[in-house]
């Protein structure tokens, strides 16, 4: 073979290298990250009665999912929302009806229950967030949990 053409193949392999590269730096795949994530926040971590307390969840969801956060009363987070959904005591308090896409954040705003052995009354309790596929099959992507306390 001929310095030339080893030269021709050489600068061809260095090119074809070059634009694989490149493709893939612009191409809309995101590389840094999972395509599925929640974050659960309780703010203040310690409330007291009467008082208020804020319960934010926030991450990205790459298509359609189904975002539920619960709040228990005494029992830790199940490995599902299904099955913490079960749980004696515990509360649904997000659950948007048309999911979350995309990079979101939903908010809810709770009171303290004076008296109550629920999770807006005394005592430490557990924030559970679930999202998982939209039905029929209901897949998990992400979990996450936040603990707090009342009293």
């Amino acid at each position: 073979m001929s310095r030339s053409r080893r030269a021709t193949r050489g600068v061809r392999f260095g090119a074809g290298i070059t634009a694989l590269a490149i493709a893939g730096a612009c191409s809309g795949v995101a590389l840094a990250g999972p395509p599925y994530t929640v974050h659960l926040v309780v703010k203040p971590v310690t409330t007291p009665i009467p008082g208020t307390f804020h319960v934010a969840a926030s991450g990205l969801s790459s298509n359609r999912s189904r975002l539920r956060v619960f709040l228990n009363a005494a029992a830790p987070c199940a490995p599902t929302a299904a099955a913490d959904a079960a749980l004696a005591g515990d509360i649904l308090v997000i659950n948007p009806a048309g999911g979350v896409l995309h990079a979101y954040v939903k908010l809810k705003a709770l009171t303290t229950v004076h008296g109550s052995t629920g999770p807006r009354g005394g005592g430490n309790h557990e924030a559970c967030a679930y999202l998982s596929s939209v039905p029929p099959g209901a897949m998990l992507r992400a979990t996450a949990t936040a603990p707090y306390s009342i009293g």
